[in-house]
């Protein structure tokens, strides 16, 4: 069960050293936002391969995420009620790709696609 409590925050260092109490491990989320169009194609990549898999069910879903993530500590989907990840994965705005390239280790993408509307002036 999830905790709905308010959760105490840590003061966080900028200079990439917080120090963390006993037992806890740290979280980042990173996430882009692109607000306006490149300015030509990317730059070809050697050995790079994209598995589209769009919208995968939710075992297929954490096996990747299992495969890719325990490295990493990953655990936020593979804790997410089974319920919640099907809602997330269904919806419109929502791809999932898996990224390769000959000498990295893979990359899961999650892709959370919104536009909005410029407003006119």
């Amino acid at each position: 069960m999830i905790s709905r409590e308010p959760r105490a925050t840590i003061p966080l260092s900028l200079d990439g050293y917080t120090e963390l109490p006993r037992g806890k491990i740290a979280n980042v989320v990173t996430y882009l936002e692109r607000t306006e169009r490149p300015a030509g194609p990317p730059p070809e990549a050697q050995g790079l391969s994209l598995r589209w898999i769009g919208k995968p069910g939710t075992t297929l879903y954490r096996e990747l995420y299992r495969r890719i993530g325990t490295d990493w500590l990953w655990f936020s989907r593979a804790v997410m009620p089974e319920e919640a990840l099907a809602r997330l994965l269904s919806l419109p705005s929502t791809t999932v790709l898996a990224r390769s390239v000959a000498s990295m280790p893979p990359v899961l993408s999650n892709l959370t696609i919104r536009f909005r509307a410029k407003s006119r002036s």
